[in-house]
């Protein structure tokens, strides 16, 4: 059944979450209450609960210049005793039939893990987003640098107007509102994780991080080809040195071979084409 958080099912939805993933009820809540006006849930309720539950949440994509609707199915789950039913199954037909009835281009997602690309591929979706990880030392890190980006704080604006800049020119990448965001950037902070943000000569720029005992892990830094440098200059003023893990789009700083790359996402298409896409990135996704 396709529905909005509400103040009924908002409990069940909470209860479901904290069984299958554990976070912390407050962590939880701020994804409900943050995004009850923006998102659309499918739920499957079975003896009083709900059993199963995703979330759409709402993106965008460029395909062929120009800006569709898209959709990233987040935090899917179902109980325990309910598994091994098709409930799950069930529920991805519904939202591709919810897609296709709002004219989405394209349902994406993240897998949880390795195993979860081939479930998820005999329900239509292909594994189109990939990435190169990289480690840069203080010193690599300086070789690519350039200076002359102007700081700038990591606004839920200003890091939507950064994916724009840094990955409209790559067809399919998905691209966050500021509305979205909002959420994405109190939740990375709520875990410790910090932000860094440029305003260049290339566009803007920004990347999302944790710092650790020993490195820094730059999940999905913001950037262009042209825009890199300037990140990379700004990334190393605040974090002092440490060496930087990346999980960088492909081809960014060069080209990869296959076995560079990494899958990390997938694409089901809606009313858009997977030959749409090219060189496609799909960053800030709440892992």
């Amino acid at each position: 059944m396709r529905t909005r958080i509400d103040k009924e099912n908002a409990p069940k939805l909470q209860a479901l979450w904290e069984q299958v993933f554990g976070d912390k009820a407050e962590a939880i809540a701020m994804f409900l209450n943050g995004c009850k006006a923006l998102a659309d849930v499918y739920v499957y309720e079975q003896g009083g609960e709900i059993a199963s539950a995703l979330y759409v949440l709402p993106a965008s994509m460029v395909l062929a210049g120009a800006q569709t609707r898209a959709g990233y199915i987040y935090a899917a789950a179902t109980l325990p005793r309910a598994r091994g039913q098709g409930i799950m199954s069930r529920l991805l037909k519904e939202a591709a039939a919810g897609a296709a009835e709002d004219g989405l281009s394209f349902l994406t997602l993240r897998p949880a893990n390795s195993p979860l690309f081939d479930y998820y591929a005999k329900h239509g979706y292909d594994t189109i987003y990939k990435a190169a990880p990289r480690v840069f030392s203080k010193e690599a890190l300086a070789a690519v640098t350039v200076p002359g980006g102007k700081e700038a704080k990591a606004t839920p604006a200003f890091v939507s107007g950064a994916l724009k800049d840094a990955f409209a020119d790559r067809p399919g990448s998905l691209l966050w509102e500021a509305d979205m965001l909002i959420y994405q950037l109190a939740i990375h902070a709520y875990y410790g994780g910090k932000a860094v943000a440029a305003d260049t000569p290339a566009g803007k720029t920004a990347a999302l991080y944790f710092e650790e005992k020993d490195r820094i892990t730059c999940l999905d830094p913001i950037a262009s080809r042209e825009s890199f440098p300037y990140l990379c200059e700004a990334l190393g003023r605040e974090t002092g040195g440490k060496p930087i893990w990346m999980r960088l789009p492909v081809g960014l700083v060069g080209k990869e071979t296959q076995t560079d790359q990494e899958p990390v996402g997938m694409a089901c298409p809606v009313t858009g084409s997977l030959s749409q896409m090219k060189d496609a990135f799909l960053p800030l996704t709440m892992e």
